[in-house]
């Protein structure tokens, strides 16, 4: 199954489209955004800890659980304090909920 033969355009138009819908329903801009405590980021190091390992034994088994995949991205960005590691790892998940997508649309036409 190619996964890259769904038209990246159009995803990334819907994720903007998505984006300004966000936008009216959580506007930061006028929010206080409170990132996680020093104990809160201890959890979310051993939440992406214990979805790495299950994501390890899965693929050496030949599978992938896209639900824990995608648990390991969002706890790996807020296992991170540094901003730049932040956004690398919201980068990480981002691609990987488009490759779902991706996954999701081929898995229906075929």
């Amino acid at each position: 199954m190619n996964l890259n033969s769904f038209d990246l355009q159009t995803i990334f138009a819907e994720i903007e489209a998505e984006r300004a819908r966000q936008d009216e329903l959580h506007p930061w801009d006028e929010l206080e955004i409170i990132m996680p405590d020093d104990e809160e980021v201890e959890w979310h190091v051993k939440e992406a800890d214990i979805h790495k390992a299950d994501n390890d034994i899965a693929e050496a088994c030949g599978k992938a659980e896209p639900v824990s995949l995608l648990a390991e991205e969002l706890n790996e960005i807020f296992a991170e304090t540094d901003p730049v590691k932040q956004e690398a790892e919201a980068i990480q998940l981002a691609a990987l909920a488009i490759k779902f997508v991706q996954w999701s649309r081929a898995k229906r036409q075929s």
